[in-house]
């Protein structure tokens, strides 16, 4: 081996010593007390189905098996690349655990905002339509309008904000970032945490119609094309705050905007085409655009983590 690479390799081994060493000094006992908050929360997550389906559905007990199963796959794939795999030396164990439970946390939030923003129209959509069912004719009009803002202000702009809110929560992490990915593993590990807890809210609650056949499309779809997407706005928001750490710029509601406008559009859309395909008919054929976007958001995740990968040296803090 060249006597350069050699020393080069000695210098990054120290320096990540260093900052391993420095972590584990700052936060003492964190990753512990992390560990433990995720390990409560699985294992109540994998009592409530058996929970549910002994008062409920007791001849459903061979579904509840399901739900933990299907629900955290996908979620724990997607930050094995994200950060597993090649990128173990940018965060530590303690911050990636506390992330996925502040994802976590964040569904409490997010679900109180979203029955708020829904409450005004929940008379006339027990009265006129269900978003389960076909669009009565002459209901069309209020139906779409209703799905462009479930989609957009509900669903998107909600849950994107949290997302970018978590950025705040970097204030207390900057001592240890040294890398600008170190940001986007930590934000996209709030939006895995969200997502896999939305993800098997959805699947718990198709094992409760009985149907193993559905409840097997319902996890395989969210597993490939809701879960990724989650992930996908996270990088997106992650890489544009590792930006803000490269540049030194300040938040304003001009950076927030440029930081959201991107995931804000991919999540709309996605939802939208996800409820009109829910139609059934020729409106199936709106699934097809959740597969693009999907694709583009992996696209324009991968060009700006190569960007953001591209300025190796330590962040002004």
């Amino acid at each position: 081996m060249d006597e350069g690479v050699e020393l080069d390799l000695v210098e990054e081994d120290s320096d990540e010593k260093e900052f391993n060493d420095f972590v584990s000094k700052q936060y003492p006992g964190q990753f512990r007390g992390c560990a433990i908050a995720l390990a409560v929360i699985i294992i109540l997550l994998i009592l409530l189905p058996i929970i549910l389906f002994s008062v409920y559905e007791p001849g459903l007990l061979k579904l509840m098996g399901l739900c933990p199963i299907l629900a955290f796959p996908s979620g724990i794939i997607i930050l094995w690349f994200v950060y597993f795999w090649k990128d173990r030396d940018k965060a530590t164990y303690a911050e990636i655990s506390k992330f996925i439970l502040i994802g976590f946390l964040m569904v409490i939030p997010i679900i109180i905002m979203e029955s708020i923003e829904t409450l005004p129209f929940m008379p006339k959509l027990m009265s006129q339509f269900s978003l389960k069912g076909q669009f009565e004719s002459e209901e069309i009009g209020f139906a779409i309008g209703f799905i462009f803002y479930l989609s957009f202000i509900v669903a998107a702009f909600t849950e994107e904000t949290a997302k970018f809110l978590c950025c705040l929560l970097l204030k207390a992490h900057e001592p240890t970032i040294t890398k600008p990915y170190t940001v986007v593993i930590l934000i996209t590990s709030s939006a895995l945490g969200f997502a896999i807890l939305e993800n098997y809210g959805y699947i718990l609650s198709s094992a409760l119609g009985g149907d193993v056949t559905e409840t097997l499309i319902e996890a395989g779809t969210r597993a490939v094309l809701s879960v990724p997407l989650h992930a996908i706005t996270g990088i997106l928001i992650g890489c544009k705050m590792a930006q803000h750490y490269i540049q030194g710029a300040s938040i304003t509601l001009r950076f927030c905007l440029s930081a959201l406008w991107i995931p804000l559009i991919l999540h709309g859309f996605f939802d939208i085409c996800a409820f009109g395909g829910a139609q059934g008919g020729y409106w199936q054929f709106l699934y097809i655009g959740n597969v693009m976007l999907v694709v583009l958001g992996i696209y324009l995740s991968y060009k700006n983590i190569a960007l953001v990968k591209s300025v190796p040296q330590l962040l002004p803090i």
